[in-house]
């Protein structure tokens, strides 16, 4: 998923104009994102998907991944019952909004924010994508422990993504800088790859028979809001003058941290769960 965002983000960078600095050899992502026949690219990324698939398919097969207990007995149930689960309601608004400034900045926006700004052109919009997806990856690893370490989900969640917030605003308020803005990048990258413990907080609560339905809830909230998220942002970048050039983009950045603030303070009433 972070690669092919990463390649999509080098790929916008095709009509961008390029500066000196494109000299320096292009990071795997922007080598794909220039190859010729666009099929070639779609192969090899299948390739690795394929891979991956073999991979998840011995894990289970080894018995690594276990289906849960069937539920017994007719017992019934709906996402509506999901939703008038007061527990639920305080969590909601972060499933919604932890995820907008990774699937947004990383998958639409990296690319034309060092186009337009930088001057940069697919290697150097490759690196920078790269870096970020690098820095999500580990986000996730360190995530995925740290609840069991600090006895707390809730607390986890709140903080990394304050932390992400607050990386927003500084790339809103500071002047532009080429390697500011990477490390800014990776530090939402990072803090910001909450989303998988955000959705273990919410599954705490369902009820075993609404497991399934209850993950795809709060899968619908935080990917659906990352899809409404492109337009809203699309129409905002058209409706700021790009004078200065990171005019539009400084505007995009208040909107995820404004969003993602307004996440959290619903999220300060949720109760903790580890179980």
């Amino acid at each position: 998923m972070a690669l092919g965002a990463a390649v999509a983000a080098a790929a916008l960078a095709g009509g961008c104009k390029k500066r000196a600095s494109e000299q320096r050899p292009p990071v795997p992502v922007a080598a794909l994102a220039a190859i010729p026949a666009d099929a070639s690219v779609v192969v090899g990324l299948d390739v690795a998907q394929l891979a991956q698939a073999a991979v998840v398919a011995r894990a289970v097969d080894q018995m690594l991944v276990r289906d849960p207990e069937r539920v017994a007995g007719p017992v019934r149930g709906s996402i509506l019952d999901l939703l008038r689960m007061p527990a639920l309601w305080p969590i909601l608004p972060i499933a919604a909004t932890n995820y907008l400034p990774l699937g947004a900045l990383r998958g639409l926006w990296v690319g034309p924010y060092y186009a337009d700004v930088f001057g940069e052109g697919p290697a150097g919009i490759g690196l920078v994508a790269l870096v970020m997806g690098l820095a999500m990856v580990a986000g996730n690893f360190a995530y995925g422990p740290a609840d069991r370490w600090l006895g707390t989900r809730k607390w986890l969640n709140f903080t990394g993504n304050a932390v992400t917030a607050a990386a927003l605003v500084m790339l809103a308020l500071l002047p532009p800088d080429w390697w500011t803005g990477v490390v800014l990048l990776a530090v939402i990258g990072f803090f910001g790859a909450s989303f998988a413990m955000v959705i273990a907080h919410g599954r705490a609560f369902f009820p075993p028979h609404l497991v399934g339905r209850g993950v795809t809830l709060l899968n619908l909230f935080a990917l659906g809001s990352v899809g409404l998220a492109q337009f809203a942002t699309g129409r905002l970048f058209t409706a700021i003058p790009p004078e200065p050039a990171q005019a539009p983009y400084t505007a995009i950045f208040w909107f995820f941290a404004i969003a993602l603030v307004a996440g959290l303070i619903p999220y300060l009433f949720a109760r903790d769960r580890t179980d």
